[in-house]
């Protein structure tokens, strides 16, 4: 029989036990977590492999072997020797940009990641050819070739459809010149700093005035920044820089459409493509450029140059709105504890970043992180620091403000569509709502991130209050449509749309709501925080000719 002395050293052991095991149950689910962030949040590593500015493969297995692509640029002068390899870049971002907006993505492989020495076989397109027609949209075949072991082999096709175009044999006006050439528009100084004389969009008044405005504050002042993130369609003549929270959703579609790059293949519309795969589908055919590369700055400088621009000020509402209000695990996880120290608020646990933050502390955050521009995250930093329109040098720069028809001229000068509307399912609000329910349920009920945070009610509140916000709902319905949670997200989004249709929202409508909430929203920011903003974007506000102090943000301003 023990006595209580000896009882009392067991309690004490049994207690310890149980101590050290929840210590390294709850190291090992931190460690399961962490590597589930590295994984998500850095690039595919291509181990050995380089992809040198030649377009080859300069792998140890493969440097004897490879016969890649030899570009126009590099047989103008006769080089055959290319020393300086780079890395393959997927299109989630590279890892210096580290440009990926979500901590997770989808676990599905595509077709290129299966298989034996799959690396290996993949070639950058070198062969265009066009394909027969197939009923009014012609088709073209991409096919890439390469050497193995002194065969010739032959990838499978991508095909992309493109109406009405006939691809060019090397036609463009911009490809279709020497290598001394695209050496000087890379030098180019004074008034040849934008090429506007080649751009194919100079029928446009609001182009030439918005191309000539760039070309005046890049020959006045010493504009900062990189060309971060560039993509360029299938017949390498059209290229588009970058910049988040500025429809970046919808430009990634485009180009996986153009491509197929898709799990699924060939995709009737763009807007078949979900956000996630929008984002983060690590498909290989579709590779992202940028000018920290020679051979990339030369492609991309041979091509037909746009971008898209925002109102800064807008912009931050859009981010704060897509970032804290609805569901975002990564911004949650990782930018949670940061506006919380900024803002002398508790830091949550990293499993349970259950953080409510307002609009003046998320401005906080910006104004502390905007110190050092470089640093802040891809959503917030100014656009000139992504995509410095004085190095990219763009023919067609289109603004939000005015996307739809910004958005189809460069898809004419594309040749490229999906089909006329058929239904109120191709309308663009209903678009945008399908794409924010789907990507917040796929996030919460199917990845099971955030759920200790938010359940079903909670979510599908945040979702309401957003298209409030966004002025797709009247502000009296919401409190009628909470009370209906919770819902399936089909049944959410039938009923948003009912409401939006039922209640004959125009877009004048949408837009005076939206703009009402937002002013309100600017109206707690305290006018010193608004100089700072103005400090941090001042140059976005000079290049892409926006006012420095809208009087709707300015007007009866605290000053504490």
């Amino acid at each position: 029989m023990a006595v209580p002395g000896e009882r009392e050293v067991k309690n004490m052991l049994r207690r310890r036990v149980l101590v050290y095991i929840c210590v390294i149950f709850l190291t090992f689910e931190t460690f399961l977590l962490v590597e589930q962030q590295k994984k998500i949040t850095t690039d595919v590593k291509l181990t050995e492999i380089k992809y040198s500015d030649a377009g080859r493969f300069t792998g140890a297995e493969n440097k004897e072997h490879n016969v890649g692509l030899e570009l126009m640029l590099n047989k103008s002068e006769g080089s055959t020797s290319h020393d300086r390899g780079r890395g393959y870049i997927t299109t989630t971002g590279s890892p210096k940009s580290q440009n990926n907006e979500f901590i997770l993505k989808t676990t599905d492989e595509s077709s290129e990641m299966r298989g034996q020495n799959s690396f290996n076989n993949f070639k950058p397109p070198d062969l265009i050819k066009k394909a027969n027609p197939s009923n009014t949209i012609e088709q073209y075949t991409i096919k890439t070739s390469y050497s193995n072991n002194g065969l010739n082999m032959t990838d499978p096709e991508v095909n992309h459809r493109l109406v009405n175009k006939t691809i060019p044999e090397v036609n463009h006006p911009l490809v279709n010149r020497t290598t001394s050439e695209v050496f000087n528009d890379l030098n180019v100084e004074g008034e040849n700093l934008i090429g506007q004389d080649k751009s194919p969009f100079l029928n446009d008044e609001r182009t030439k005035q918005r191309v000539s405005r760039l070309v005046k504050v890049c020959q006045a002042k010493q504009v900062e920044g990189r060309v971060v993130r560039v993509l360029i369609d299938p017949t390498n003549t059209m290229s588009y820089c970058v910049n988040h929270k500025i429809a970046s959703t919808h430009w990634l579609r485009v180009y996986r459409y153009l491509w197929n790059a898709t799990y699924k293949g060939h995709v009737s519309s763009p807007y078949k493509i979900t956000k996630m795969e929008a984002h983060l589908s690590p498909i290989f055919k579709m590779a992202d450029h940028s000018f920290s590369h020679p051979w990339d700055q030369r492609l991309i400088m041979s091509t037909t140059r746009f971008m898209f621009v925002r109102e800064p000020f807008t912009r931050l509402w859009s981010v704060y709105i897509d970032k804290f209000i609805l569901a975002d695990n990564y911004f949650w996880s990782f930018y949670g504890p940061k506006v919380a120290r900024i803002n002398n608020m508790a830091v949550l646990p990293a499993l349970k970043p259950c953080y409510h933050f307002t609009f003046r502390q998320f401005i906080n955050f910006v104004v502390a992180t905007g110190e050092n521009p470089d640093n802040m995250n891809d959503h917030i930093r100014p656009i000139h620091r992504l995509c410095n329109p004085c190095d990219f040098k763009p023919h067609f720069v289109g603004k939000l403000e005015t996307m739809a028809s910004d958005s189809d001229t460069v898809l004419n000068s594309l040749n490229v569509t999906w089909g006329e509307p058929t239904s109120w399912k191709d309308h663009r609000t209903y678009q945008e709502m399908e794409t924010i329910i789907e990507f917040n349920f796929h996030l919460v009920k199917d990845l099971r991130l955030l759920t200790r945070c938010l359940n079903p009610v909670s979510l599908g509140k945040r979702i309401l209050r957003a298209f409030v916000l966004n002025g797709y709902i009247p502000q009296n319905e919401e409190s009628v449509l909470v009370k209906k949670l919770p819902l399936m997200k089909e049944r959410l989004l039938d009923l948003v749309w009912g409401v939006y249709r039922s209640t004959n929202r125009t877009q004048a409508k949408v837009k005076t709501q939206r703009q009402e909430l937002k002013i309100k929203a600017f109206q707690t920011i305290p006018l010193q925080l608004m100089h700072k903003l103005q400090q941090i974007y001042r140059m976005d506000f000079e290049l892409f000719d926006y006012r420095l102090d809208p009087p709707e943000f300015f007007y009866n301003k605290k000053t504490v």
